[in-house]
């Protein structure tokens, strides 16, 4: 007994808590409890150890605890954190993937593995998973909902509407779920369907008044529709009843903006720094904002912020040449990139390849071809490429009336996923402009089997296909009118008798 009553005296010891008690030492059928208090500490230390970015030390100690207790869902999801502190995000995935058996229909571990996947542009895996799991679980369960809403927007990313539609159905409650609508509002402004999309999101914005992400996406697609006034009245209002929060702020930055109102864009920017000058994420959305509208002055003066106050300013400084490219200025652009290669030799291959697509387009914009067409075959080349990033760069280019290079990072999009409407779209209305012939009859034909293809690129293509230019072009003929069918299908206003 007394081996045991030192045995219980180092337990209590090493794990620090009233919680473990001398029977629990004494009877086997009682060592879970103990395991269980051992690694419940390790963990609370190992978060100490996270706030304190001791991402190291912290890792050791959370690791000890789940090889304990496998199932412990705060733990994996602390040991997945610390990895991601770590900068390997390869090992976090795989240890929240691990974790899928223990939780498989757990809503609060799903969310969060599900998030982390999605930031790291795991579609494909997202959608697995759904696959693999929504069968052997309840269709009103929240697992269910989490799942099936996480699946939803890996395909809405990938630009495929159709199988986003039939995810968003699988949950009994999604469709009519906030979440659910809002997804399906964004799918119907990317097909095309930008009044139905707008219907939408004014309903939602009308039942979720208080709703910033809801508001975000309705102004910004006023804006994107034309809507200006619209757009500022909504945005002021929110911000109104809103003053802490910096999104309604930015929206109304934007509204601004496209008012050509320069002076309020200036104050407002001004203010925005001053009210949120330790709130990283507030600020790198500034940034943002001042890459969108080009404004260089803006941009840098955030990169500088950044530095001083240590919030991550690798990010801020790619905001800032972004901004050049989007200002066209196109020598300083290049001359920043290379600076920031030096300055940062060890980024990631992503943030490699996001400087090479920008290098592209300012090379492009510099008229040096041939340096453009490294840096663009560059990009191309980089692994886990997300098509939403390769229509960024197609559309930068498309506006310097590089189409060529433009075709083939669409190419490249929809070689990565086939499935993509949004970047098969592009495709079609860039190779209109390139007279591409058979190959814009080929991909015509594959629009049409999507559902509810653009009703313009439609006619657009319908119109090229069908003129004298390919006149001796059976492919062309065939292509034009199963467009026209496809249009009349989709449009009872223009079928014929």
């Amino acid at each position: 007994m007394a081996v045991v009553a030192a045995a219980f005296a180092v337990a209590q010891r090493v794990v620090r808590t009233e919680d473990v008690r001398y029977l629990d030492m004494v009877a086997p059928w009682r060592w879970e409890r103990v395991r269980q208090a051992r690694a419940s500490h390790r963990f609370a230390e190992a978060r100490r150890c996270w706030r304190e970015r001791k991402f190291g030390e912290g890792l050791m100690l959370a690791r000890t605890g789940l090889n304990d207790v496998p199932a412990h869902r705060e733990g994996r999801l602390l040991v997945a954190e610390l990895l991601t502190g770590l900068g390997r995000t390869g090992a976090a995935q795989e240890v929240l993937l691990e974790g899928v058996r223990h939780h498989a229909a757990d809503a609060g571990y799903l969310k969060p593995a599900l998030a982390f996947l999605l930031r790291q542009q795991e579609d494909a895996r997202v959608v697995a998973l759904a696959q693999r799991l929504l069968p052997a679980i309840e269709p009103g369960a929240d697992a269910a909902r989490v799942l099936a809403l996480a699946a939803a927007t890996a395909c809405y990313f990938r630009g495929n509407y159709d199988q986003a539609d039939d995810f968003l159905r699988v949950a009994p409650k999604l469709p009519t779920a906030r979440e659910g609508r809002l997804l399906s509002a964004k799918i119907e402004w990317d097909r095309g369907h930008r009044d139905l999309a707008l219907l939408e999101l004014r309903q939602l914005a009308a039942e979720q008044a208080r709703d910033a992400e809801v508001h975000r996406e309705l102004v910004g697609h006023l804006r994107r529709h034309g809507l200006m006034d619209e757009a500022r009245r909504r945005s002021l209002a929110f911000q109104i009843a809103h003053p802490g929060l910096p999104g309604p702020r930015i929206e109304l930055l934007f509204a601004y903006a496209e008012a050509r109102d320069a002076g309020r864009v200036a104050r407002e920017a001004g203010a925005l720094m001053r009210d949120f000058a330790a709130d990283g994420a507030a600020l790198l959305a500034l940034a943002e904002f001042a890459a969108n509208q080009g404004d260089v002055s803006l941009a840098r003066r955030l990169a500088q912020h950044a530095v001083a106050r240590r919030l991550s300013p690798e990010a801020f400084a790619l905001l800032a040449v972004e901004a050049m490219v989007v200002a066209r200025d196109f020598r300083e652009a290049a001359a920043a990139i290379r600076e920031h290669r030096k300055k940062f030799p060890s980024s990631e291959p992503a943030v490699g390849g996001l400087l090479d697509s920008l290098q592209a387009v300012a090379q492009t914009g510099l008229g040096e071809a041939g340096e453009a067409e490294l840096f663009l075959g560059r990009f191309l080349g980089t692994p886990n490429l997300r098509v939403e990033n390769l229509l960024a760069v197609a559309n930068r280019l498309i506006a310097l009336d590089a189409n060529g290079p433009a075709r083939r990072a669409l190419l490249r999009a929809i070689e990565v996923d086939p499935l993509n409407q949004a970047a098969l779209t592009r495709l079609v209305e860039v190779e209109v402009v390139l007279n591409a012939g058979d190959e814009l009859a080929a991909h015509v034909r594959r629009l049409i089997q999507m559902r509810r293809p653009s009703p313009d690129a439609l006619r657009i293509a319908q119109h090229k296909l069908g003129s004298d230019l390919f006149l001796f072009s059976k492919e062309c003929r065939a292509a034009a009118e199963a467009a026209r069918v496809a249009l009349a299908r989709s449009d009872p206003s223009r079928r014929r008798p």
